[in-house]
């Protein structure tokens, strides 16, 4: 997978970006990284939140019309859960086994804690969307990415603030610019509550 616009400006985290290749450890339990590489093209989300856009190429490994969730397993072995609006991408031609390259707007973290009680109990909440003020007319129509509060287990993380989160439906979700402070006390395996956009996709083709 590999990034391509980047706009930093200001909200409650930073992002650092992804490594063009395999990064060290940010815990001596391990890690995996994302390979990336980044670009200079702007997206802003309408809340004043920074969003990056990013591309994938993988095989399609399921598929829900219903949600209109695809999950792709990237080249690295890595799963990444991509969502598409209803009037955004035709997602009728593609099946599973399929190998698909996809650009999207990458989930951006904003909360990284442990879960209440009450949130245990409600895993996964939409708690809003967030649209963009780009003038980008493919952005524009994808629309609006949900902002999403999940109960999560800690799949993967490096140093550059990247994490792998899995939530309570088995969906992986991959999500940048998490503070590195926010991830002291974080280790592989743990449960954690994470506020994140969803990954949106832009445009979606098989290969």
């Amino acid at each position: 997978m590999k990034l391509l616009p980047v706009l930093s400006v200001a909200f409650s985290l930073a992002v650092t970006g992804y490594a063009a290749s395999a990064l060290a450890a940010h815990h001596e339990s391990g890690e995996h990284a994302v390979a990336a590489e980044l670009n200079t093209a702007d997206t802003v989300w309408a809340s004043g939140g920074r969003a990056v856009v990013a591309e994938v190429e993988g095989e399609v490994t399921a598929i829900d019309l219903e949600t209109r969730e695809v999950v792709v397993r990237g080249p690295a072995g890595n799963f990444l859960t991509l969502s598409a609006r209803e009037d955004g991408v035709d997602l009728s031609n593609i099946a599973v086994g399929d190998t698909i390259v996809a650009d999207y707007i990458a989930s951006i973290e904003a909360e990284v804690r442990a879960p209440t009680e009450e949130e245990a109990a409600n895993p996964w909440i939409v708690v809003g969307e967030m649209g963009n003020t780009t003038d980008d007319a493919e952005m524009t129509a994808a629309g609006a990415a949900r902002l999403v509060r999940a109960v999560c287990t800690i799949e993967a993380m490096d140093r550059n603030g990247n994490v792998v989160i899995k939530d309570a439906r088995d969906r992986m979700h991959t999500v940048g610019g998490v503070e590195l402070e926010k991830l002291d006390n974080v280790r592989l395996g743990d449960t954690v509550v994470v506020v994140f956009t969803e990954a949106l996709v832009l445009s979606l083709k098989e290969v």
